[in-house]
């Protein structure tokens, strides 16, 4: 039976037309949503909560309480609580002092909020076996996505905006599922009234200091007024051209770099490619990807040395890897640019890697046997959480990592000052990435919170290194 017969209104095919076409989803026999409280999150639960009940799959609300407003984010988490109980909805919620969290770690507050809250989503929708979590973003919040990042001088990656699936920032097992991205604030507003539904509003939502909020009361209501809906309505078109796009740039650079000595040199490249490649060379080596880092790099001749940072300054080389340091004098302590990729497909490998031998086999849930308790040189990782490829690389400014355990993510500088490590242990210690750049593992630290083994674990990397000698 049609799942939009249960939707009246105007887009409830178009939501259906997304179900239909992603197996994952379809398939799924539990979603989760992220609520909040507000208008867009209620209306979100309540149209979910349709058609859960018309098709049979279990819906759960999840709540994170960012204890930023006091009394308020109290009573939102219990009203929030509340109506899930008159819905009938199963609700998790957690609370997290963020602003603790942001002084310990150095964070703004945006960002340990979002940490934080991402943290819960995905680990929660996993604990309940949910394949995805609902988010309520639409056409209004990628409008102020775009608009911030165009201010910004985002490139591709950036102007591609937000997309309807998503791998979460803290567990690339969990999906981040936006079924309302095309449609504005307008729509959620009239289907709330219509259905008669109560929502908490959020006063610092309309406090103009903040500076989207700004864009959203100011900026874009004089835009409308001035040039109407198409004034609006274009960048949101040029986005989806964008997104098109940049997949196409990206699928280019897999190339480039996975023909390694093979391929053509880095000059002689399309500029668009360029500035992909060295992109994420930047982000390879723990720097903030600038326009004014990139420009620099790709203009950069060969061989040229180019200073990117206090105690960081790279030569661009013309095949991989694209960067490496060099040293004013032979007394200067270098983060080092050694990299190399790792490709996780096959059953098994080995790979040696400045002093370190690592080793790493893959097996299923049902095959593991019951590898021995993680010891200073063994542990195991969710799979599908490192995804196919990683890159083992050292230490660079800026670099963070959240622990398993721990409250969000922590500088590798602060940690390694806590243990007591000297510079060359600093320096030696190998690091390990996923394909975003996200720390999962350094040579005598614990394991990231992301890539450790769950319930829902389906498939195990048992790793292993061993080195001659101890570090430092």
């Amino acid at each position: 039976m049609s799942q939009a017969k249960y939707i009246e209104e105007p887009w409830g095919s178009a939501l259906e037309a997304t179900l239909q076409g992603d197996s994952s989803l379809k398939a799924a026999h539990c979603w989760s949503v992220a609520c909040s409280g507000g208008l867009d999150s209620v209306v979100l639960l309540h149209v979910l909560k349709r058609l859960a009940d018309s098709s049979g799959k279990t819906l759960i609300a999840l709540h994170f309480n960012h204890q930023l407003r006091g009394a308020d984010s109290d009573a939102d988490a219990e009203w929030v609580v509340s109506l899930c109980q008159r819905w009938k909805v199963p609700c998790v919620q957690e609370s997290g002092d963020v602003r603790v969290i942001t002084q310990a770690q150095g964070l703004s507050l945006e960002m340990a909020a979002r940490e934080c809250r991402h943290a819960f989503l995905a680990r929660s929708a996993l604990a309940h076996g949910a394949a995805c979590v609902a988010l309520a973003h639409h056409a209004d919040d990628q409008l102020e996505t775009l608009w911030w990042r165009w201010m910004r001088g985002s490139g591709p990656e950036g102007l591609q905006g937000m997309t309807h699936t998503s791998l979460s920032p803290a567990d690339r097992r969990c999906i981040l599922w936006r079924p309302f991205l095309s449609l504005s604030k307008e729509t959620f507003r009239a289907y709330a009234q219509t259905h008669q539904l109560e929502w908490r509003e959020d006063a610092s939502n309309s406090n103009v200091r903040h500076q989207r909020n700004r864009l959203r009361h100011e900026l874009f209501p004089f835009i409308r007024k001035a040039f109407g809906n198409q004034g609006l309505e274009g960048p949101l078109r040029s986005c989806e051209l964008i997104q098109t796009e940049h997949a196409l740039i990206a699928k280019l650079a897999n190339k480039w770099e996975a023909d390694g000595d093979e391929a053509a040199v880095f000059s002689s490249q399309h500029r668009g490619l360029q500035r992909e490649l060295i992109r994420r060379a930047l982000i390879g080596l723990g720097q903030s990807p600038t326009y004014d880092k990139i420009e620099r790099l790709v203009d950069a001749a060969q061989d040229q040395d180019v200073m990117m940072a206090p105690g960081l300054k790279v030569r661009r080389l013309e095949r991989m890897p694209l960067l490496k340091a060099v040293a004013e004098s032979a007394e200067e302590v270098l983060f080092s640019t050694v990299r190399q990729e790792l490709l996780l497909e096959r059953d098994s490998g080995q790979v040696p890697f400045d002093g370190c031998h690592i080793l790493w086999k893959r097996c299923s849930m049902r095959e593991w046997t019951g590898m021995p308790s993680p010891s200073h040189f063994a542990e195991r990782f969710d799979a599908d959480a490192l995804g196919a490829r990683i890159c083992l690389r050292h230490w660079h400014p800026g670099d963070r990592m959240a622990l398993i355990g721990g409250h969000g993510s922590t500088k590798l500088q602060d940690l390694f000052t806590n243990l007591k490590w000297t510079s060359i242990q600093r320096h030696q210690a190998v690091v390990a990435t996923d394909a975003q750049g996200r720390i999962f593992w350094v040579e005598g630290l614990r394991i990231a919170e992301f890539a450790k083994v769950t319930p829902a674990t389906q498939c195990i990397i048992q790793w292993r290194w061993e080195r001659k000698t101890s570090l430092g």
